[in-house]
């Protein structure tokens, strides 16, 4: 048997579930934590925790939120409504997690 097969049967999902972790850079403001809320409940994604350092410079300031387990789709839909954002700096960063 070619262990190198060109044709396979296998079918790969590129949309996969984890729970993500997301890095959201951004300038300080009132309401941010709660548009977010607001941009993934629109994205169907349900916040596990964040967390964010004391803000040192307010006009340059990162906080990172972790989420329950959904579809990567979800979480490239979220990312991409957070960055069209006037507070955000650019569009966060995400990776999946490894769960225990």
């Amino acid at each position: 048997s070619d262990p190198f097969p060109l044709e396979s049967k296998i079918d790969i999902d590129n949309d996969y579930t984890s729970a993500f972790y997301i890095r959201v850079s951004f300038q300080d403001e009132l309401g941010i934590i709660r548009k977010i809320g607001e941009l993934a409940e629109l994205s169907g994604v349900s916040i596990c925790s964040v967390l964010q350092n004391p803000i040192k410079d307010r006009m340059m300031a990162d906080f990172v939120i972790t989420t329950e387990e959904c579809k990567v789709s979800q979480i490239e839909a979220l990312c991409k409504k957070i960055g069209n954002e006037p507070f955000a700096h650019r569009e966060p960063i995400f990776m999946p997690m490894l769960s225990e």
